[in-house]
């Protein structure tokens, strides 16, 4: 859990990213004397509904996307972009069965470590391409990417799909965090955490699809700017 307390307004903004941190039960005083509490998804709204906070103090609110940073384009390629720490809530054996199981498609995988995913065997695997993560080549990976997937078993976002839909590529993630409140069938596709491999590969070819109708175009529709997040904490 990350907590970010701003004294001058009386705000806390917290990040719960899984059910066993769920301490914050000590904290309910100084959750009920803040102002705002802010919240990166429904799912922890609904446990501050719980332990009684009241839900006029409450914003959902993922984060704000740097425009200048992430905006879409209208060059792309036939690549699937996997990012992130492949840790084991990122589901490194699943993505390694997809590449494994799926050699007519071309990846990109774009994150930290790479070493987890090179041990399932993956590493010698033509269709995938690995590059140390490096955040200044993350706008442009996504940016021209047919797909941005996130396999994750467990997630308080992530904020990566927002960023992937601001730049104009679709989705497909499994149903954690944030995925269910932004995926809507035309930017991309909500799948099980306990996914059946044709679903994914079916959900892929779908979203390669959305791309070539999107493409230049903003799935966000310039929502979560930095204005908004601070219209949030702040109050307009």
């Amino acid at each position: 859990m990350v907590r970010l307390y701003d004294s001058r307004k009386r705000v806390l903004i917290t990040q719960i990213i899984d059910e066993s941190d769920f301490r914050l039960k000590r904290n309910i005083e100084m959750l009920k004397s803040c102002e705002r509490i802010i919240v990166q998804n429904k799912f922890v709204r609904d446990f501050l509904l719980g332990i009684e906070i009241s839900s006029n103090k409450i914003y959902v609110f993922p984060g704000a996307i740097d425009r200048q940073t992430f905006y879409p384009g209208t060059i792309f390629n036939e690549s699937i972009l996997v990012s992130g720490d492949f840790k084991l809530r990122k589901n490194p054996e699943a993505i390694a069965h997809l590449f494994k199981n799926n050699p007519d498609l071309e990846f990109i995988v774009h994150g930290k470590n790479l070493k987890i995913l090179l041990d399932l065997g993956v590493g010698e695997a033509s269709n995938v391409e690995f590059i140390e993560w490096n955040f200044s080549r993350q706008p442009q990976l996504i940016r021209e990417a047919s797909v941005f997937i996130s396999l994750s078993k467990l997630e308080g976002g992530p904020f990566s799909i927002l960023e992937a839909l601001a730049s104009g590529t679709p989705v497909v993630a499994t149903d954690v965090g944030i995925a269910r409140e932004y995926l809507n069938g035309k930017n991309g596709f909500v799948i099980p955490v306990d996914f059946k491999p044709e679903e994914l590969r079916n959900r892929i070819l779908d979203s390669q699809q959305l791309k070539k109708k999107t493409a230049g175009v903003d799935l966000l529709k310039g929502k979560f700017s930095w204005n908004d997040y601070g219209n949030v904490i702040y109050g307009d």
